[in-house]
């Protein structure tokens, strides 16, 4: 079973849609939207290969779409993806995602 990490950005953005989906729709809600997406790293660390490449905005990178949310990660070893991060549809990726 392959492993996924996330990156510092990754995990404030997981920190600010459990704090989004609290507020708008309260703790079941947000404990099971944050279940869905944990449920979706594990399942891409598994299957990366289901995930679109999107080497056009960043090199090496895939994108997967869950929910409202977009995840977007890298292979980061032959044993675990590395998720970079998980922005909501509407945003700019790319803005996101260009810089190091």
């Amino acid at each position: 079973m392959r492993k996924f990490r996330l990156s510092a950005a990754a995990d404030a953005d997981m920190r600010k849609i459990a704090a989004h989906t609290l507020e708008h729709w309260g703790k079941p809600q947000r404990d099971a939207y944050i279940s869905e997406l944990f449920e979706a790293f594990s399942h891409l660390a598994n299957a990366p290969e289901i995930a679109a490449k999107i080497d056009n905005i960043r090199n090496g990178y895939r994108k997967f779409p869950q929910g409202s949310h977009v995840i977007y990660f890298r292979q980061s070893d032959t044993h675990a993806i590395e998720i970079i991060r998980v922005l909501h549809t509407r945003m700019d990726a790319p803005a996101h995602l260009t810089s190091p």
